[in-house]
């Protein structure tokens, strides 16, 4: 390898590297705002989980959420990278959130793990159909009320 093919992997490495912090730093943020509002706003566990649906859908309408979390992330990290970083942001709320409504006898005893991945990936899923709509508007319009009937399944 010539000393310029090596400074320009070196190069690209760190831009990547820059890319994925950039991008972490990002899901982090948006983990963080979403669960903070929606704790000021939410009375109980469903309302939470309500808020935070909405605040996330609110998200994925945001065009640089949109490219940079939702579009872009997954290509340029790779969906595994990508999905740790969902992981380590968003999956430990919901997590959270389930254990404590499973111990207040809102949600039937179940294990939350494999039930925070579920409902992860559905919020991603749904928030990835807004994002990549000719119609961003119109695709959030229609998926509330499914993610609003996902939520009410919940109950124990």
């Amino acid at each position: 390898m010539s000393m310029s093919q090596l400074l320009l992997t070196k190069v690209e490495n760190a831009f990547a590297f820059a890319q994925y912090q950039v991008r972490a730093l990002t899901e982090r943020e948006i983990a963080q705002d979403i669960a903070t509002r929606a704790a000021a706003e939410a009375a109980d566990f469903f309302q939470l989980l309500r808020v935070g649906t909405r605040l996330w859908m609110d998200a994925a309408l945001d065009p640089d959420v949109s490219r940079i979390v939702l579009l872009d992330a997954p290509s340029v990290l790779g969906f595994d990278e990508w999905r740790e970083i969902v992981a380590r942001h968003g999956l430990g709320l919901i997590a959270g959130g389930l254990g404590e409504a499973m111990e207040a006898g809102a949600i039937a005893r179940q294990p939350v793990m494999p039930l925070a991945h579920v409902i992860t990936g559905a919020l991603d899923a749904a928030a990835l159909y807004v994002a990549d709509a000719d119609d961003p508007v119109a695709a959030r319009k229609e998926m509330d009320p499914v993610l609003e009937r996902l939520i009410d399944t919940l109950r124990a």
